[in-house]
Parts: C-alpha cells; sequence; structure tokens
C-alpha cells in the first residue's frame, strides 16, 4: 500500500494498492520535489471517472511502469472534486500545453508547481497519434534531466499565458458606465444563443452534448421579463427531449452528466449531484411557469431518487454514482429484451413500445441491450408508466450497483439545497422544504470552523481541505433561499457572516471581482478569479446575485455599487461568449431589470407569503412577520393588519399595499 489508504477521499483510496508510489497533494510531496529537485507528476480525477479507472488498470497497476515513475518523479493523486483550485488551474494549462481537456487530467510540474507538459488519457501502447504513457515519461523525464533550461522557459511561457489569459477576461474601467445594462444586451445574448441551438433534439451543441441547465435558467427569465417567446421555447422544447432521451433515467430519476449522441440517447452513465441538482431548480420554476403535468413527475421522480440514493442519514448528499457495475460502463442501467419484458409483466408489451425496447437493442457499443428513453409518447400508456416503471426498478435496485462516491462537498450540496427550496415553494411539498433545512443544518454543523470559515469537503466524520469561492458563494445563495421556508433571520445573519469572510479572503480590490481560493491558500501557484460556469455556476456569479440581495437584506447599498462594478468588468467577455456564462446572465437580470421586494406584514402574513411563493417571481427577495419590525429593513415602517397586507416594492418605490397574493406582483 502507498500514501494515499489514510486519504478521506475514495478517490485517492482507489489507488492505494497501486505500486506506484503515489503523495497526496501536501506539504510532504511539494517538499520532497524541492529536496530532491524532481519533477511532480500529478495525476487528476474522481472516483466515478470512467476513463481514469482504465488508466489504472492499464499503467498504475503495472510493476515495471510504476518502477519507472517512482525513480524519476514525484508522483501525486489529486481528487478534483477535493481541489476544484487545482483542478480549475491544471487543466486550463492542459487546454495551452496539449490542445485538449478532460479526465484523467496529468500535468508535469516543475519543483515550483509551473506546468511545462501535460495531457489527458494516455494507453498503454500508442494508438494513432496519441503516444503511450511510457513514451510520455520517457519524454518528460529526458528533457527534465537533460535540457532543464528548455523546461524552465516553457513552464513561464505558461503561467505567462494563465496569467493574461485570466486577466483578459477583465476589462479595464475608469468609472462606472451610466447605463450598465439594458434591454438591447439581452436580444444580442439570445441572438447569440439561437445561433447555437438544435433546433432538432434542443440544447446548445453537438455530442458530447451536455444539458446547460444554468442556460435554460437565464431563458426563462429572460422570457418572463422581455417576453421572448423564443427563449421559452428554448426551455420547453430542450427539456422535453432531454428527459425523454436517455440521458434522463427514465426508471430510477436523475440525468447523467453528458450524452455521447446528438439526439441525447447515449449517456455516459455517471450521475452527478450538482447535475440533478440544478435539473430539480430548473423542473422547479419550470413547473411555476407552465403547471405541466408531466414537469411535475419528472421533478418528483429525480427527488425521489437524489432521497432514495444520494442521501447521508443526518440530511446531507453524497457527489455521485459511477458509471460502471461489474467492469462495464451503463450495466446497471441498461436493459436485454427478455430481461425488460419480465421485469415489465403484464405491461411488457406497451411499455417496450414506449420506452423503444427491443430485441436488438439501440447501443451500439452493447449489442443486445437497450437504453430506455421515450420513443412513443402514449398518453395512454404514460398514465401508467410512473406504476411499471416503479416495478422495473425494484428489479434493478437487486443488480450490482455502481460505486457510490460518499464524500460529502459543501458547494454541491448547497446548490442542492436552494434546488429542494425551489421544489418547495413550486409544488408546496412541505417534505422537500424539510429535506432542504435537514441538509442546511448539517453544513452549518460540520462545515464552519471556529473562525467562521469554511471547508470545502467532509468525509467519514472529517471535515477537511479550506472552502474555495463557489463554496461560500453558493451556501450565501442557500441560506438567502432558506429564509423563505421559515423567514426566520438566523438565516440571513450567517448570510452576512459569510459574507464578510468573502469580501476579506478572496476580494481583488482593483477590480470588484473575487478571486477563487482565498488569500490564506498557499499551495497554488497562481491565484485566479473564479469566472467561467462550469460543472456549477460560477462563484463571481453568485455573488454578484448574493450582493444585490443583500444590499437590500442589509440597506447596504455599498453591495450593489460592488456588484456593478463586477457586472461592468466583466461586460465585454459576458457578451463575446454568453454560452459560457448562464449563470453570470441570470444574475444580471437581479441588476437590470431588478429585484421585486415583498413585505407581508399581519396575522396571516406566512401563509399568504407562501402562496405568492408558488408563482414564477424570479430574483425578488420576501419577508413576512405578523408586525414590522425594524431590524428587517424590509419590514421596518410597514402597516400590519389581520388580514396581512402587501407591500411591493422595487427601486425605492412601493406600490400600495394590497391583501390579495394572486394579484400583489
Amino acid at each position: 500500500m502507498n500514501r494515499l489508504q489514510l486519504a478521506s477521499s475514495p478517490y485517492l483510496r482507489q489507488h492505494a494498492n497501486n505500486p506506484v508510489d503515489w503523495y497526496p497533494w501536501g506539504d510532504e510531496a511539494l517538499r520532497r520535489a524541492r529536496a530532491e529537485d524532481k519533477p511532480i507528476l500529478v495525476s487528476i480525477g474522481y472516483s466515478t471517472c470512467h476513463w481514469c479507472h482504465v488508466m489504472a488498470r492499464e499503467s498504475f497497476e503495472d510493476p515495471e511502469v510504476a518502477e519507472y515513475m517512482n525513480a524519476l518523479f514525484v508522483c501525486v493523486k489529486v481528487d478534483r472534486e477535493e481541489r476544484p483550485d487545482l483542478d480549475a488551474l491544471y487543466m486550463d494549462a492542459c487546454q495551452v500545453i496539449a490542445g485538449t481537456a478532460g479526465w484523467p487530467l496529468h500535468v508535469f510540474l516543475t519543483p515550483d508547481l509551473k506546468p511545462f507538459h501535460a495531457g489527458t488519457y494516455f494507453p498503454p501502447e500508442p494508438r494513432g497519434e496519441l503516444p503511450s504513457w511510457m513514451e510520455t515519461l520517457n519524454f518528460v523525464a529526458y528533457n527534465f534531466y537533460e535540457n532543464r533550461a528548455a523546461v524552465e522557459a516553457e513552464a513561464e511561457k505558461v503561467m505567462a499565458r494563465l496569467r493574461r489569459d485570466d486577466k483578459g477576461f477583465i476589462s479595464s474601467l475608469r468609472k462606472l458606465p451610466k447605463r450598465l445594462l439594458d434591454k438591447s444586451l439581452y436580444h444580442k445574448v439570445l441572438e447569440s444563443l439561437r445561433k447555437s441551438y438544435d433546433d432538432v433534439y434542443g440544447g446548445f451543441s453537438r455530442a458530447p452534448k451536455f444539458p446547460n441547465l444554468m442556460i435554460l435558467d437565464f431563458l426563462q427569465k429572460a422570457q418572463h421579463y422581455f417576453g421572448f417567446d423564443e427563449a421559452g421555447r428554448m426551455v420547453a422544447h430542450s427539456l422535453r427531449h432531454m428527459l425523454n432521451g436517455g440521458i434522463y433515467d427514465q426508471i430510477g430519476g436523475g440525468i447523467a452528466r453528458y450524452a455521447t449522441t446528438v439526439d441525447w440517447l447515449v449517456p455516459h452513465f455517471e450521475k452527478m449531484l450538482y447535475d440533478n441538482a440544478l435539473l430539480i431548480r430548473l423542473l422547479a420554476r419550470q413547473y411555476q411557469i407552465t403547471r405541466e403535468p408531466w414537469v411535475a413527475e419528472k421533478l418528483v421522480q429525480t427527488i425521489e431518487w437524489l432521497e432514495r440514493e444520494m442521501s447521508h442519514p443526518d440530511g446531507a448528499f453524497y457527489a455521485a454514482l459511477d458509471a460502471e457495475s461489474e467492469g462495464e460502463e451503463g450495466k446497471y442501467y441498461t436493459w436485454t429484451k427478455a430481461d425488460f419484458d419480465k421485469a415489465a409483466g403484464k405491461d411488457a408489451r406497451s411499455a417496450a413500445k414506449y420506452w423503444g425496447v427491443t430485441a436488438t437493442g439501440n447501443w451500439d457499443e452493447m449489442p443486445g441491450r437497450n437504453i430506455l428513453h421515450v420513443t412513443s409518447p402514449d398518453d395512454a400508456f404514460r398514465t401508467k408508466a410512473g406504476t411499471v416503471a416503479k416495478r422495473l426498478l425494484r428489479t434493478r435496485l437487486k443488480r450490482v450497483q455502481p460505486h457510490k462516491d460518499k464524500k460529502i462537498l459543501l458547494n454541491w450540496n448547497a446548490l442542492t439545497v436552494s434546488a429542494l427550496v425551489a421544489a418547495r415553494q413550486a409544488t408546496g411539498n412541505e417534505h422537500y422544504g424539510e429535506m432542504a433545512l435537514k441538509a442546511l443544518r448539517f453544513l452549518l454543523k460540520h462545515f464552519v470552523n471556529k473562525d467562521g470559515r469554511l471547508y470545502h469537503v467532509w468525509t467519514d466524520g472529517n471535515a477537511t481541505t479550506d472552502g474555495v469561492l463557489s463554496d461560500y458563494a453558493l451556501l450565501i445563495d442557500a441560506l438567502l433561499n432558506a429564509y423563505e421556508l421559515d423567514f426566520n433571520r438566523r438565516f440571513l445573519t450567517k448570510a452576512e457572516d459569510l459574507l464578510a469572510v468573502v469580501l476579506n479572503d478572496f476580494s481583488d480590490d482593483r477590480t470588484g471581482l473575487f478571486f477563487g481560493t482565498s488569500s490564506r491558500q498557499t499551495d497554488i501557484v497562481l491565484r485566479r478569479h473564479d469566472i467561467y460556469d462550469g460543472e456549477i455556476p460560477s462563484g463571481n456569479a453568485m455573488m454578484v446575485y448574493n450582493l444585490l440581495r443583500l444590499a437590500l437584506w442589509t440597506d447596504t447599498p455599498a453591495f450593489r455599487t460592488r456588484a456593478e462594478k463586477m457586472v461592468a468588468h466583466a461586460k465585454k467577455s459576458l457578451l463575446s461568449e454568453p454560452a459560457s456564462f448562464g449563470a453570470w446572465w441570470a444574475a444580471c437580470t437581479a441588476l437590470y431589470p431588478g429585484i421585486l421586494e415583498i413585505a407581508v406584514v399581519g396575522a396571516n402574513a406566512r401563509e399568504k407569503a407562501q402562496r405568492i411563493l408558488t408563482r414564477y417571481i424570479p430574483d425578488r427577495i420576501i419577508a413576512a412577520a405578523a408586525r414590522a419590525s425594524a431590524r428587517n429593513p424590509l419590514l421596518a415602517h410597514k402597516k400590519a393588519a389581520r388580514d396581512a397586507l402587501i407591500y411591493v416594492c422595487k427601486n425605492y418605490t412601493c406600490d400600495r399595499p394590497v391583501t390579495d397574493p394572486d394579484v400583489c406582483c
């Protein structure tokens, strides 16, 4: 066994029996590299990564390969989900060096942590233009030990490019423009997205095809605010095709990470918590907009999957499910016709037609096996599809199940809390609110240290690794959303406390933007801004949204000014590549057209507030209380009544109070 046997990460522990002398990222490995003047081989992946497993079997379990690696390199394993800051930095370095990106990610560093060579998956033997792993090791070792000056020069070039790319996002700014955003800018964004839209199957790319749920979230807002019917059509069309496709688990609920085919049929079968949190949030809002039963069905089914398969007993949620079981990708989720018919019972014929099951199968990689997808949306059968799906699920649960990564990540969990709050508001199902509060209590208990700062990951009873910007940003967002469940000010107070840490530890005072890592972080060679949407919303985009809401909650106009400054510095980049900035554009609508302030005051205030929250009213803050309160700016100086009064304000202007929650706003 190597040093990884003691690691908290399930991914690192998967490599504990490799003959490679792996180190976890940390002082011991970095000190050794400096002391022995050796290159650092950093291998980054995650526990449910299919090609990570493949490369481990092919190369890292080979004693001869391991001996070579151990002799010439300091070998370090990193779980990308434990260290998203390192992963983002070195992934961008790989893009600069090799023109490619993905996992497994392999980056070779000088002893002072500067990247000079990189790639993703390397086969054991040369394959086309792809060199073998041993060829790569030989090439890197020869150049490091025999051509060191060139290696150092290359490392400096890569670092300069990374610094330039980070700064290149940020436009110089002498003063805030008088008109930062207007409707015409949203027209430009919509037109750009429209050009990349797939009119046949929905979505915004060819294969491999990702759901791009943050863009769909923005498009919901664009339709609401500006009457862009095309935006609403793209949301509805994309959801129909995705949720009828194989990327969505027709039997158990939940969405896979991406599809390998343009028609959403063949998924990469791993399921990630963050994708499903974003899906739950989007479906909840879509149900508020359309009240379509099929949207509610998918929302309920996905939350059932979340609770059944991803829940920690104390309320938080696990990270991911592997694509593989019994060494085969997708085996758990696919069906032969015989197995399907047996499990479906008397409804087998109709069910097979509905979900596209045939004797020959529909997946080229596994002949005879079927990926379930809705091919014949027969309304007559759809009414009983849920019952048949549960019958099939009972059979499937008896199979060998995929590996589950049981680490708990703060940012992904905070995103899930917000999604469950949205589901509670859309459906009125109080259980979803209870799930959200239970998870939030877990996060506040286990992820906040004694000085009020956050950890990033919790595994087997231990919280480790300093929190990154997205941890703070998404937890603040979750706290502000959770306030709407019971209108208890403790959540607002905690959000204010976390904002103070972000302003102190993450600020770039020159631009108003925030770095992705804390100023207290010492083991990363370059602090950069958390700008682009990745698998989760950009930390900076979320901080724009948080600052705009907290400006109103705390009556602190400086927070709004900071948010305006951030958007002004980012505006040019946001317009140049809107598909990469869905969360930014969704946050921008809170700046223009702006946030609605709703105060409900009176004996039945909470009941009326909950009725208001069933509707799709984006970018609003709402407070409810039996009487006015000077402690809460929304409730200050508001007259109460036995039949609660509803006050609606925007941009320092308030309408006359009304009593009917269905017509107030």
